[in-house]
């Protein structure tokens, strides 16, 4: 049985990986399955609502292999949402059965070709990485035997009486302009508001729920916020890249929160077929967009509601600081991941970001220094950040920032509002 631990290899292979990935989601849009839509309830699926996660650590897996995941649950029927590596099966005692086949996951990596440690070396500059994706493979715990009693039991679904409430409370400590009203559901950043209509006109109160969170989704994006483009029209292939982000932040968020969700906005699964054979990328970019906009909004559950993390792997001091200029914002993030931000599916998982804001809400505040983070999927720090972390701590400006940072996650203060946006989205 192979393990699949594959190096790094250029070219081709890099491509083929985005390739893979796309080819497999559009081969199930055009069977008229909406991967990131769980088919939860159907004889194919048994295993509970939720997000996939890694069951020896705990961590939940992020952008597009919360996808590939689902998948996999969907496809084999397996009956839990956790996932080990060949080695971390071996290490709780257990193994894998003989003759089971893997799910390959992925998580961005960088490295320095020849040629270019050549140039830099012949010019004195610092030598360029190129981003890639890398491979590996891991195992749901149902194809595993020997395990502990405890790995593959999953955490159940808070019961339904609490579903609504907690949308509810989510919603309103974002900050966000949200309007119950009309007959349609849409976002308009130009003011920075979120329209939906009222729970009682859906057939189904639950898609209420689903099309709010789709709703704020695209509000995350605001440049006050996370900084995506808006800027396409209906009907253009930008409008369609940023609904295939909010659907799946929606779907993430509906699975954190124990809301099945269901199909929505078939129409445009044509214009997504048309965005994924242009570019091959753009599902990947689009997963990993809509999973930091997930994470964010969701970070404004109380904590009662917060996903279970053990208090031994997360330190909520952060470690450095990043100045961020990406568009026309410009931002300062948290960084609490100590070995570099690779945002593809297990860095920071354990360490996600504890926020990021303007600097128009910290126009008082001095930076000791800059960086730009995160500006797409393609980035991902191969270095140990923690050479920035004595300048961070040691910068009075690092201290006013985390006021405003737990100032917000309280709930004391919302995200700033600069409607400068383009015309109205509809959803």
């Amino acid at each position: 049985m192979s393990r699949n631990d594959r190096s790094p290899r250029a070219g081709s292979d890099r491509t083929n990986l985005y390739d893979e990935i796309t080819s497999k989601i559009i081969a199930e849009l055009e069977a008229g399955r909406v991967p990131w839509v769980q088919p939860w309830g159907t004889s194919a699926a048994k295993a509970p609502l939720g997000l996939p996660r890694n069951a020896s650590t705990g961590r939940s897996y992020s952008g597009i292999n919360i996808l590939l995941l689902w998948g996999a649950v969907v496809q084999h029927g397996f009956p839990g949402q956790g996932w080990l590596t060949f080695r971390q099966a071996l290490s709780l005692g257990g193994n894998v059965r003989k003759g089971e086949r893997g799910t390959t996951v992925v998580y961005a990596d960088r490295f320095v070709p020849e040629d270019e440690k050549k140039r830099a070396r012949e010019t004195g500059e610092e030598a360029q990485a190129i981003p890639f994706l890398k491979r590996f493979t891991v195992f749901n715990t149902a194809q595993c035997e020997g395990l502990p009693d405890d790995i593959a039991v999953t955490i159940p679904p808070p019961p339904p009486g609490l579903i609504e409430p907690k949308v509810e409370a989510l919603i309103k400590a974002t900050g966000i302009d949200f309007r119950i009203g009309g007959d349609k559901a849409f976002y308009v950043p130009a003011h920075d508001y979120v329209v939906v209509p009222p729970p009682q006109t859906y057939f189904e109160p639950i898609n209420w729920h689903r099309t709010a969170l789709h709703e704020i989704g695209h509000a995350s994006g605001h440049h006050s916020r996370l900084n995506r483009d808006l800027s396409g029209s209906f009907g253009s292939k930008k409008y369609a890249f940023e609904e295939m982000i909010a659907e799946q932040i929606s779907a993430f968020c509906c699975a954190s929160l124990g809301i099945v969700p269901t199909v929505r906005h078939a129409d445009y699964i044509g214009s997504w077929l048309d965005v994924m054979r242009e570019d091959s990328r753009a599902l990947v970019r689009a997963a990993s967009q809509a999973s930091k906009a997930a994470d964010w909004i969701l970070s404004f559950l109380p904590d009662a509601d917060s996903p279970a993390v053990d208090a031994d792997i997360i330190d909520r001091r952060a470690v450095a600081k990043f100045f961020n200029p990406f568009g026309e914002g410009v931002w300062l993030a948290t960084e609490l991941d100590p070995d570099g931000d690779i945002m593809f599916g297990l860095a920071d998982i354990g360490y996600p970001e504890l926020g990021s804001f303007s600097l128009e809400e910290m126009k008082s505040i001095r930076l000791p220094f800059g960086m730009g983070i995160e500006r797409d999927l393609l980035f991902a720090g191969d270095f140990p950040i923690s050479v920035w972390a004595e300048a961070a701590r040691e910068a009075g400006s690092i201290r006013a920032a985390e006021r405003i940072l737990y100032a917000r996650a309280r709930g004391d203060a919302g995200p700033s509002q600069n409607p400068s946006d383009p015309e109205s989205r509809k959803a």
